[in-house]
């Protein structure tokens, strides 16, 4: 079982440094032929996408402090708060969404 050996050294994935351990960890087992081409090609691809959202997950987090009141505000709405409406005969207008009640 891979699993362990491929883990990040922090055990979660937030820093390319944690990233880029566990592509080299891959790399290592591909090389080896202790892991398959196909699982190893899609390892290697959500490795990348984490690499991608990076980006707005630091922006998030430097944005934290002042979206918190704002994300707190939109959790407290009811979930028929935001009507979502259709539009075109072969609905494919996409959505709209109706004011943010007072």
């Amino acid at each position: 079982d891979l699993s362990r050996e491929i883990r990040s050294l922090a055990d979660d994935y937030i820093t390319q440094i944690d990233i880029n351990h566990v592509l080299g960890k891959l790399f290592d087992a591909l090389a080896a032929n202790r892991i398959s081409t196909k699982r190893a090609t899609s390892l290697a691809y959500i490795a990348d996408l984490l690499m991608r959202s990076q980006g707005g997950a630091k922006q998030e987090a430097r944005c934290w402090d002042l979206d918190l009141p704002i994300y707190k505000i939109l959790k407290n709405f009811p979930a028929n708060s935001f009507a979502c409406h259709s539009y075109g005969k072969t609905g494919g207008g996409g959505a709209l969404f109706s004011e943010l009640p007072n």
